[in-house]
C-alpha cells in the first residue's frame, strides 16, 4: 500500500518537516558553552541536547524518506519479478 493512500485512508498522517537551521544551532552551541562559563552546567547540558536532538531528528527523517523511497522501489520490482515467473517455480 501507498504512502499516498495511507494518507487518504487516515492511517497515518503528515507531519511537517521542521528544518534544521545551521545558524540556530551554532548559536545554541554558543549559548551552551556561555552557561558552561558560568557555572550553569544543568543548562549547558539542555541546550546541547537539544541541538543535538533537532540535528539527528533531521537527518533521521532524511534517511527514513529515502529508505521508504527505495523500499517501495524494492517491493515493485519484486512484485513485477513475482509476476513474470508466475508459478513456474512451484510445484
Amino acid at each position: 500500500m501507498s504512502l499516498e493512500k495511507l494518507l487518504e485512508e487516515n492511517k497515518i498522517e503528515r507531519i511537517e518537516k521542521k528544518e534544521f537551521s545551521l545558524e540556530l544551532a551554532e548559536r545554541d552551541l554558543k549559548a551552551a558553552k556561555d552557561n558552561i562559563s558560568s557555572e550553569n552546567f544543568d543548562w549547558a547540558l539542555s541546550i546541547a541536547y537539544i541541538v543535538v536532538y533537532d540535528a539527528a531528528d533531521y537527518v533521521s527523517r532524511a534517511v527514513a524518506e529515502e529508505a521508504i523511497k527505495q523500499a517501495e522501489i524494492f517491493v515493485q520490482e519484486i512484485r513485477t519479478y513475482v509476476l513474470k515467473i508466475g508459478t513456474k517455480g512451484e510445484k
